[in-house]
């Protein structure tokens, strides 16, 4: 009688131990491994918000320094955005007029 509610108590335990630790894998997994389109989105948007701030930073300070600063995150910028809606990171002439006239509007007197 004492041995098998043992066994039937050493039973539980372990189930709750093995329940517990798949518990905690299936955590990790969601915290550390995010949907791959949210991993995208999440570069989108560091790539425009760093382009913005080159921009802000050359409408402080025209310099060259600035200049190919904003051209360099334009064009990541760019880059990103089309892989993100086209499959294809290219950066077409169209995306280089667009960068151009950013700067243009930025460090106009």
């Amino acid at each position: 009688m004492i041995t098998s509610a043992l066994v039937l108590v050493l039973a539980i335990v372990v189930a709750v131990i093995f329940v517990g630790l798949r518990l905690q894998r299936d955590k990790f997994a969601a915290d550390n491994f995010d949907d791959p389109l949210e991993l995208q989105r999440k570069k989108y948007e560091t790539a425009r918000m760093d382009y913005e701030a080159a921009l802000d930073d050359l409408e402080a300070e025209d310099c060259k320094q600035n200049r190919i600063l904003a051209l360099k995150k334009g064009r990541e910028y760019c880059a990103i955005s089309r892989e993100y809606a086209h499959g294809d990171a290219a950066v077409t002439a169209v995306d280089e007029q667009m960068i151009t006239n950013d700067i243009n509007a930025r460090t106009c007197d």
